[in-house]
């Protein structure tokens, strides 16, 4: 009897954690679309409806900068107490140094802490306002039938998300919204808020893309990954990732067809990885109007000759190039970012 009664049990919890890995009936639109996007980064798909966590939030925010082609430079290397040697830390880092995130009083990030959903309505605001800077904190007063409950701090946020249709509420109570302001958001409801703020027309307007990566530029980008034995961290019709991540070094590389003009992006830790730049000059050379090595050898001359910070940014006659480094707690940061016009 007793063995049975395990079985039971074991049975139970299993069909318990299997209804739980999967998004509710509502947020399945949500969460699917954000998915086939590339919105949402692997180790977060799966357990949707489990409460989220800050670093998980940290990387589906990245994730949407990374997708809107925003960079950062790294100013401050070691912005939290309790994160050295997390997993995630170089995240967290560059999150920080965006400016999406804070800590608490005592130094701390707690990125294990749970999220409240008053609390990522401030996220989600915080991360609109880094992609669309004249947005503003404005919107009408809601009655919500808990705004009692809703921190003082916290209102104009839960106001401007539910005013634009990022969070609705649970349900209604006396035919008003209810928001539920101190419960803790889910992996799906942060997924889908996301997905609605980036698909917000008043924000963003009709989501399309004028160009597509062209099938060489992808081919090139295959074989980068192929010799370099790493995953496409991200793809779509337009853009195009690889990260390259170990313990010891960080790298990545993007490439993305914008509207107006072609970007490519990438930041090593080892200056004189020469096959990675010899990868890039051939990237550069087969798919843009610019051959990169004279840009090289001028970089890698002016870091020689200047072990600290190194700055360099030119408008040349195709495009603009940015060359940044600094030093982190992972050693030195190089970041090389070049654009051109389309057309030029």
């Amino acid at each position: 009897m007793k063995r049975v009664s395990l079985m039971v049990l074991v049975l139970i919890i299993s069909a318990v954690s299997c209804i739980y890995a999967d998004s509710s009936d509502w947020a399945k639109e949500f969460v699917d679309s954000a998915i086939e996007e590339q919105l949402v980064p692997e180790v977060l798909q799966n357990d949707y409806q489990e409460d989220i966590l800050r670093y998980e939030y940290v990387l589906l925010a990245l994730k949407i900068l990374e997708q809107q082609g925003l960079e950062t430079s790294i100013k401050t290397s070691v912005p939290f107490n309790d994160i050295s040697g997390f997993d995630y830390e170089y995240s967290v880092v560059r999150a920080y140094n965006f400016g999406l995130i804070n800590g608490y009083e005592d130094g701390s990030f707690r990125p294990y802490n749970k999220i409240t959903r008053q609390e990522i309505d401030a996220l989600v605001f915080r991360l609109l306002h880094l992609l669309k800077k004249d947005v503003e904190l404005t919107s009408k007063h809601h009655p919500f039938s808990d705004k009692h409950l809703i921190a003082d701090w916290a209102l104009p946020y839960v106001d401007f998300c539910y005013e634009h249709q990022i969070m609705n509420g649970i349900g209604k109570v006396n035919n008003l919204p209810t928001i539920n302001p101190k419960g803790n958001a889910t992996r799906e409801e942060s997924v889908t808020l996301l997905y609605r703020m980036i698909h917000n027309k008043n924000f963003f307007g009709e989501k399309h893309h004028s160009h597509h990566i062209s099938q060489a530029a992808l081919n090139d980008f295959l074989a980068i990954a192929e010799k370099e034995n790493v995953k496409i961290s991200y793809k779509t019709d337009a853009s195009i990732s690889l990260i390259f991540d170990d313990k010891s070094s960080f790298s990545v590389i993007t490439y993305e067809s914008r509207k107006h003009s072609d970007h490519l992006y990438f930041e090593f830790t080892d200056i004189n990885n020469i096959a990675l730049l010899d990868d890039m000059i051939r990237f550069s050379k087969n798919n843009m109007n610019v051959h990169l090595k004279p840009v090289f050898d001028h970089i890698i001359q002016n870091v020689k000759e200047n072990n600290e910070y190194t700055d360099i940014n030119h408008l040349g006659k195709h495009g603009e190039y940015i060359f940044h480094s600094q030093n982190t707690d992972k050693g030195k940061i190089y970041m090389f970012s070049y654009e051109e016009e389309r057309g030029k």
